[in-house]
């Protein structure tokens, strides 16, 4: 009898301890992920949660984490609110998948660094078209930082010439054209009156006759 009280109460402690462990385990990681700076200890319950569940989504996709992070700080940084900064990681987070798609579409098993880059790219307006011709254009052996830093410097170039394209300036020949008719016409007017003028002063103005 004595014996079975024993593993009865064995048996009650025994989970117990096992989920104190399990709660101590996750607040433990939780712990860790805030002192990596992953997820803000400041912030509220539901804005870790989402910022937790980005990280988690990057991970799932072998996604590299520091855009995200680099949003996080940027946004603590500049004083954005909790939610301004939660919109930041999972945009970035987004911008990371569109990134690997669009390697993975031109056929490349791209690296972390040429996430980032793309990631950043994405981020000053570049288009996943761009991404992929760029990784399309380069030999399956060849990095792609240079092509993507080169989007990164100029992602808007193409679309700031349409745009100086569209609205030219006036021609510098209807100009001259315009200029010269209007001087053409107030000349001929000027001489006009200067002639009539003058043809009036001869007629008052008689020579006397020769006697």
């Amino acid at each position: 009898m004595k014996k079975s009280r024993i593993v009865f109460v064995l048996a009650a402690i025994v989970p117990a301890i096992a989920s104190g462990q399990s709660t101590t385990a996750t607040a433990a990681a939780s712990a860790q992920a805030a002192a990596k700076g992953d997820v803000p200890a400041s912030f509220s319950a539901e804005s870790q949660a989402k910022l937790k569940a980005t990280f988690e989504r990057a991970r799932e996709r072998q996604l590299p984490e520091r855009p995200i992070r680099d949003r996080i700080a940027e946004g603590q940084a500049k004083g954005a609110s909790e939610a301004q900064v939660v919109i930041a990681a999972q945009r970035a987070e987004a911008r990371l998948e569109a990134a690997q798609s669009a390697l993975v579409r031109a056929g490349r098993q791209p690296s972390e660094g040429e996430l980032i880059r793309a990631e950043a790219a994405l981020a000053r307006g570049a288009t996943e078209a761009q991404i992929e011709a760029a990784a399309k254009s380069a030999q399956p052996d060849q990095k792609l930082d240079v092509a993507l830093d080169a989007i990164v410097a100029t992602p808007g170039a193409g679309a700031e010439a349409s745009i100086k394209a569209t609205i030219k300036p006036p021609a510098t020949d209807a100009s001259a054209s315009v200029t010269g008719a209007a001087a053409a016409a107030t000349t001929g007017a000027a001489t006009t009156v200067t002639g009539a003028a003058t043809a009036g002063v001869g007629a008052v103005i008689k020579k006397p006759p020769v006697i």
